[in-house]
């Protein structure tokens, strides 16, 4: 009796370089053996050419090839206006997260349902498809440098530390003051961004804040 063989998934990507293998006369049998297949999905593949092709062409980033499913989203129109619209936040260095993008996509189905009629509903099941088609993950914004001088701090600490020796301060006399500022106009330090971006790009720090000064 002879073993049933195991199914193995193929990506789009190995997909695509078993066509290639194909366009050079590879023989099937090699090529079965090599991605552990069988000869019958390796016809399957050739056939299904036109498809794989289109797919790969219009695919925005290239971890859509790592994906096993060329299914594509139930509402192009909804999947395509919430692309462009991250695109450009993203060009306008504005951090993008999670719950704004799930607004964002309400709001663009609301609009597209003035001129069409859908029953697609914006949940978070929707938005991690729409995340894993476009192969969208968090990114840290890189905001400003670091702007303090580290010879400066240095430079004061050892002014002070004069300072207590001349005056011979007692140590019940010395208190540590510390400042601290809520940056409350400040822009999230993460976004939402594509698999082709390899960085995201943020604006200048609002400086307006709340400051607190504690000290002990």
């Amino acid at each position: 009796m002879s073993l049933k063989r195991k199914r193995t998934p193929l990506t789009i990507e190995q997909k695509s370089e078993i066509l290639q293998w194909l366009d050079k006369g590879e023989k099937a049998s090699k090529i079965a053996q090599e991605y552990n297949i069988g000869k019958s999905t390796g016809t399957d593949i050739k056939k299904a050419r036109p498809v794989i092709e289109k797919f790969i062409t219009q695919s925005d980033s290239s971890s859509a090839l790592k994906r096993k499913s060329m299914k594509t989203a139930e509402d192009q129109q909804l999947d395509q206006a919430v692309y462009l619209w991250l695109s450009q936040q993203h060009q306008k260095g504005v951090p993008v997260s999670r719950p704004m993008l799930q607004e964002k996509a309400t709001s663009l189905h609301e609009q597209i349902l003035e001129t069409q009629e859908t029953d697609h509903i914006i949940s978070s099941g929707w938005l991690q498809r729409f995340k894993d088609r476009h192969g969208i993950r968090q990114l840290s914004v890189l905001g400003e440098q670091k702007s303090v001088d580290d010879s400066i701090v240095e430079e004061y600490q050892e002014k002070i530390k004069k300072i207590i020796q001349e005056e011979n301060y007692e140590p019940e006399q010395l208190y540590n003051a510390d400042e601290s500022g809520l940056f409350w106009r400040a822009m999230p330090d993460k976004t939402l961004a594509s698999a082709a971006e390899k960085h995201a790009a943020g604006n200048k720090i609002s400086k307006d804040r709340i400051i607190i000064f504690s000290m002990r």
